[in-house]
């Protein structure tokens, strides 16, 4: 007697992500296929991938679905699945708790239940209940996981081996916000990308809150400037949409849209990997034609003013809320000077993060003195650009 597992769904409720996962495609150009893994196609992780909204899903229940085969005689079985710890699987397992893993996965195990088949053989869709989740205490970040498949048969007196199944799991803050959309509708190319869900959720690995998110997220988009991208005025990555795809390939070591940005792409690379973890940034100006203070844009390492410039015409951030003078900002286009006197040397750098904009913060230290009244909040230019 013998039961062969045949397919498992993580986004089984497409209108919702309370109890199961988002819905989600790998770029613009491609969509998931569902089920997210199946015996004939999925080998590694990245072949089956989910992702799951910390906010969304708290406090419920998570249920997979899964389809199973019988390949003999076995009307009725169990089934349960453990995380995989061993290098080799268990042949068998006893009929009581199974043992002891080191291995953590963040969707903990399946516990045993029942299933049923019809007389062809397959079973329907089985809901499948997730038990020990730790999505929560986990946090932001790629997880990938494995479980170990056991069967048993009325009568038997030990679990069986079926097989090991691989999966990769995104976790994110809560759902995503514009320009990502959670919808039912896989032809929306909008949906959360896992191709931009890997740097998101590995530069903001840990997080628990959005504040926090921000700031790692700042900080490692800031940091690509290291040898990935840098600073100049002439550059159109947001130009008049977001070149996701081309930024991508760049992020991944190809020519992508090349190595330039300038404060508007800095912006908006920030605010829409944040918006797809679930923060709520927009991308808004601030101006207009103001001198500057000496500060350290992105790839250079020498205090001064950015490209040769003397003074911006305007300059633009990943701003929260009604991106107003009180509302918080992220710039991961420049370092300011922290210290007392932002005009004159010694310079400490300062990445902006989460800093208020008004007088003695951000417009200070970036704007010189006789700039700071030409430097002010433009709200009506907040906006959230659309993805290529």
């Amino acid at each position: 007697m013998s039961v062969a597992l045949v397919a498992l769904r993580f986004n089984h409720a497409l209108a919702s992500a309370t109890t199961d996962a988002l819905t989600i495609r790998p770029n613009r150009g491609s969509m998931t296929i569902l089920p997210e893994w199946e015996a004939t196609r999925c080998i590694v992780p990245e072949d089956s991938p989910a992702a799951y909204a910390m906010s969304a899903t708290f406090g419920n229940p998570l249920t997979l679905l899964g389809k199973f085969r019988l390949t003999s005689l076995c009307p009725n079985a169990t089934v349960q699945a453990i995380p995989g710890a061993n290098v080799q699987p268990l042949p068998n397992l006893p009929l009581g708790p199974p043992p002891d893993v080191t291995h953590t996965n963040v969707l903990g195990t399946i516990p045993p239940t029942s299933i049923s088949f019809d007389p062809s053989g397959e079973s329907d869709w089985i809901t499948l209940p997730l038990s020990g989740v730790s999505i929560w205490d986990a946090g932001v970040g790629i997880y990938d996981i494995s479980w170990d498949w056991y069967y048993r048969c009325s009568g038997d007196t030990q679990w069986t081996y079926i097989a090991r199944t691989r999966h990769r799991i995104y976790v994110t803050l809560a759902l995503p916000t514009s320009p990502w959309v959670q919808t039912n509708d896989l032809f929306n190319t909008h949906l959360p990308w896992t191709d931009a869900l890997d740097y998101a959720c590995s530069w903001a690995s840990g997080a628990k809150q959005p504040s926090e998110a921000a700031e790692k997220l700042t900080a490692a988009i800031h940091a690509l400037g290291s040898g990935t991208i840098a600073y100049d005025p002439y550059s159109f990555y947001s130009y008049p949409e977001f070149k996701l795809t081309e930024f991508v390939q760049r992020l991944r070591g190809g020519v992508g849209a090349g190595g330039s940005v300038n404060c508007s792409d800095c912006a908006t690379i920030l605010s829409t990997f944040a918006n797809l973890l679930g923060c709520d940034f927009s991308q808004s100006k601030l101006g207009y034609l103001f001198d500057l203070n000496p500060m350290l844009s992105i790839g250079s390492s020498v205090w001064g003013l950015p490209a040769g410039l003397t003074r911006f015409f305007y300059h633009e951030v990943a701003w929260a809320g009604n991106c107003t003078a009180t509302d918080p900002l992220c710039d991961a286009c420049l370092q300011v000077d922290g210290l007392g006197d932002p005009t004159t040397p010694p310079h400490a750098p300062l990445l902006p993060v989460n800093m208020v904009f008004g007088t003695s913060g951000y417009r200070d230290r970036l704007a010189a003195p006789l700039g700071r009244p030409n430097c002010n909040p433009d709200p009506s230019t907040k906006q959230r650009r659309a993805l290529t």
